[in-house]
Order: structure tokens, then sequence, then C-alpha cells
């Protein structure tokens, strides 16, 4: 008998991933979670009860070519990144869009009050109040730092860990809109930033294959460990 059997499945929902399409998203509200998935090529998602597996609610976020890029959730509120426009979802109705990057939004992060969107193509980060839409801040990173992903380490307040295309981080204070400091990395492309449950230690996954636990207030690795097979696709999201 396995570790693992099957539970529940949730059956054809969708006809198959679109090009660029995000994956699925898992979030809580209280004690209970959830799980939302793009269907319909990235245009529409559905969210589940985890604890059924059963449909809560569904909505259409885009049509035509267009596909979500990325999801975020906070309490009741999904966010979907279309483009250059973040589509905000209350209780899967679409109340709102917000607009106000010139390219692609590639990442999106739930951040207290906030929401932060990044466009790679750009170098920029804006910092919406979550609350009304308004701008909190606007600011771009280093010129020829390509941002591959975006995490919060616990406790540093207003601060954002950035990984790059390069292999290099970056820690920058969103309030003060500054770069605090720069980690020279470990010379793979940063597909993934988990914070772990120790302070100042957090996951980084590269392009190829090799997971590092560090610790970025010693700038110390703690351990590391890589998957039997190179690829120069992401990896699957690390989670702690």
């Amino acid at each position: 008998m396995g570790l693992y059997s099957d539970y529940r499945v949730l059956g054809l929902v969708c006809d198959g991933p679109a090009q660029g399409s995000c994956g699925s998203l898992v979030n809580s509200l209280g004690s209970k979670w959830f799980v939302t998935c793009p269907v319909d090529k990235g245009r529409s998602v559905h969210l589940y009860d985890v604890s059924a597996l059963r449909l809560k609610g569904s909505a259409k976020v885009c049509s035509g070519s267009e596909s979500i890029a990325v999801l975020a959730a906070a309490d009741e509120v999904t966010f979907a990144a279309v483009g250059r426009d973040i589509v905000v979802l209350k209780r899967m109705k679409q109340v709102e869009t917000w607009s106000a990057h010139e390219d692609a939004i590639t990442s999106l992060l739930v951040f207290g009050n906030y929401l932060l969107s990044v466009s790679a193509n750009e170098n920029r980060i804006i910092a919406w109040n979550r609350e009304d839409g308004e701008i909190a801040s606007d600011f771009y990173v280093n010129p020829g730092f390509y941002i591959t992903t975006i995490t919060h380490p616990p406790t540093y307040l207003n601060k954002v860990l950035l990984g790059g295309k390069d292999g290099s981080l970056q820690l920058w204070n969103i309030r003060t809109m500054k770069l605090i400091h720069e980690f020279r990395g470990f010379g793979s492309a940063i597909t993934n930033l988990e914070p772990s449950s120790v302070v100042d230690v957090v996951a980084v996954g590269h392009s190829d294959g090799n997971t590092v636990l560090h610790n970025f207030r010693f700038d110390e690795s703690v351990l590391s460990f890589k998957h039997s097979e190179e690829s120069s696709e992401p990896r699957s999201r690390l989670a702690s």
C-alpha cells in the first residue's frame, strides 16, 4: 500500500493549458482552504473548497486571445493579472479593473494591506492599496535586473525579496522605494522564492533544479539539494 491514496478528483475542467497561463492558487479564509483554478484556456476561474473539492463559484475574467498570467488572493478577493491590467473579483464577481503598467504583469504578491504587481519587462513594481486600488508606491528596480519572482520574508517590515533571471537577488523597501542589499546568488535563474518557518531563512528554487535554503541575514546557505533532471523550464512552486 502506498503512502498516499486518492481522495477526490476534480474531473475534466478545462481543455488544456493556455500558453503563458498561470497555475492554480491555494489560499485560506479563516480555517477553510480554497483552490482557484484557471480554466477555459486561462480565460475563466473556478473556485473549489479544498475539504470537499466542490465547486464554490466561477467567473469569466477575460475573452479572446487573452489569458490570466498570474493569480493572487486575500480574504474574499481574487486578483487576476491579464496583460497590463489587474482584474479584481470579490466572491467571484468582477468589481474593478486596475491599470497603470505599460507592459505585461508577470507577478502578484499580497503584502499586508497592499497588492504588489511586477512587470519584468518594465523592471517596475507598483504597490496598490487593496481597499480602493490607489497606488501607494511605484518604482523601478536597477536596469539589467530582470525580476522572475518576488516574496516577503516574515518580520522584514516593508521589505520584499526579488529573484532575478541572472541568479542574483535584491532586497527592497517598498515604502522608501530603495534598494537595501543585493545578493550574489547561485549562478542560475531563480524561479521560486518561499520563506521558511525559520526567521531570515528563505528557500530559493533555480531553473537548473538546484534548491537552496539561505539565511539572508548572514548571507549564508543552510543546505541545498538538486533535482535529478536539469531543465530550463521553471520548477514547481516551493512550499514551506
